[in-house]
């Protein structure tokens, strides 16, 4: 599959693009919020794992725009440490994101990739993309 990871913390894309490389993905990152729509539109990804607290743009504005430019269909998850802030759930909650498409960051990425991340992907709780129902 390929990847496409969307998080300011460099400290996080870089590991998580080196763990799916190394099970077998393609993998890339953007660090920047307000070019991650057009990078991830040229890198055309089957998966996308978004962070949602991030300078310019948050996750929820990322993926909206993202799920309304693609000509291709992908499978997203918000994989973020602030799942437990009231204000970020209110941005989510208001995008009907199931629960399930919504990972908490540990310091254990390969775990959270084999364990967490690939699995919800791989089930496809929140779609985007060309002619999708959640359009």
């Amino acid at each position: 599959m390929r990847v496409f990871i969307i998080d300011d913390y460099l400290d996080f894309a870089c590991p998580l693009k080196d763990n799916f490389a190394f099970k077998g993905h393609t993998a890339d990152y953007c660090i920047d919020s307000n070019n991650a729509v057009q990078a991830a539109l040229k890198f055309r990804p089957d998966w996308v794992v978004i962070d949602f607290r991030m300078p310019y743009k948050n996750g929820v504005e990322v993926f909206k725009e993202l799920q309304e430019k693609a000509d291709f269909e992908f499978s997203a998850i918000f994989y973020s440490l602030y799942l437990q802030d009231p204000v970020v759930m209110e941005e989510i909650n208001k995008l009907g994101v199931a629960d399930e498409a919504m990972v908490a960051k540990t310091t254990d990425l390969d775990r959270d990739v084999t364990e967490k991340i690939i699995p919800v992907l791989e089930a496809g709780y929140l779609k985007g993309g060309k002619d999708h129902a959640n359009r």
